[in-house]
């Protein structure tokens, strides 16, 4: 819980979940993302289902088994971050598939119930206002009124830099009591992908590069610390504007920052390093090489 604390935390690995939904068949399936703060409860939704295997992850915290799926690879891969909503709630509640589960993570049980009312996957945090029991072993404090404006405030912010390097949403939307406070549609053509915010937007053009031999260095060196189904594709964007300092990126923005003026997405933290090392020399080569044929 150390290391999933924070309201962007929260929302970061929510998304992640939405980004990473497949359908049956083995494809990305969720486009839009809806982050509603209200009075009683975080409403967290998605427009695509759970399957018996996602029900299945829940229930086996940190089994690590989505990554090892046929089809789309995915972000997430350990099966921890849905831990990240114990810091606002005691009893979580998941609505999909037709089925309501309602967890109870202090007895280690849940409850199910049969109920076809949400189309896609509803997640229903209850603000954990009291300071229970559960609160007292996380050693988290109750949430209380005035935070939750501050937290709308907080995931509002960071919409427009989540959805850079996403794969499958294409629009999420952060919510104040089911009023709209901050929309990002995100539109990719070929390498550009633009993000729309408002009357706002941003073009950020993503080269992509492997770092194979680093990579198999770096396997040799830490072993069974790196799974095999990591991978060594590195992405970089580089904006349409002066960015000061980029953010290493797993998909979604972790908080290390680089200094380099554009934003480095891999996959696990080691190649992180040889990616720094490589990046500004690489990205220039590139940037010129699509300048030179664009005229730019």
């Amino acid at each position: 819980m150390k290391d999933l604390h924070g309201i962007k935390i929260l929302e970061h690995e929510l998304i992640q979940n939405a980004d990473d939904a497949k359908d049956e068949t083995g494809r990305l399936a969720a486009k839009e993302f809806v982050f509603d703060l209200r009075d009683d409860a975080l409403y967290v939704s998605n427009d695509a289902k759970f399957r018996q295997e996602d029900f299945n992850r829940i229930k086996l915290v940190s089994s690590g088994t989505k990554r090892d799926e046929s089809g789309t690879r995915t972000t997430g891969a350990f099966g921890m971050g849905f831990m990240s909503v114990l810091q606002v709630t005691d009893h979580p509640e998941i609505y999909s598939g037709g089925r309501h589960w309602i967890l109870y993570p202090e007895e280690q049980r849940f409850h199910t119930y049969i109920d076809n009312s949400v189309k896609g996957t509803l997640f229903k945090l209850p603000w954990a206002f009291e300071n229970s029991s559960i609160r007292q072993k996380l050693k988290a404090s109750p949430i209380t009124r005035g935070d939750i404006d501050l937290y709308a405030n907080e995931a509002e912010s960071v919409l427009p830099q989540s959805a850079i390097f996403l794969r499958s949403l294409e629009r999420l939307e952060v919510r104040r009591n089911g009023k709209a406070i901050r929309a990002v549609r995100r539109i990719k053509n070929g390498n550009i992908v633009r993000i729309e915010s408002g009357n706002t937007s941003q073009n950020w053009t993503i080269f992509e590069g492997q770092f194979t031999d680093e990579a198999n260095s770096l396997r040799k060196e830490y072993g069974s610390l790196i799974k095999p189904t990591m991978n060594d594709r590195v992405e970089i964007g580089v904006p349409d504007f002066q960015l000061e300092s980029g953010l290493l990126y797993v998909t979604l923005p972790t908080e290390q920052s680089t200094g380099l003026p554009f934003q480095i997405n891999a996959d696990f933290f080691p190649i992180f390093q040889q990616a720094i090392r490589s990046a500004g020399f690489w990205v220039r080569i590139q940037v010129e090489q699509s300048c030179y044929q664009r005229s730019c």
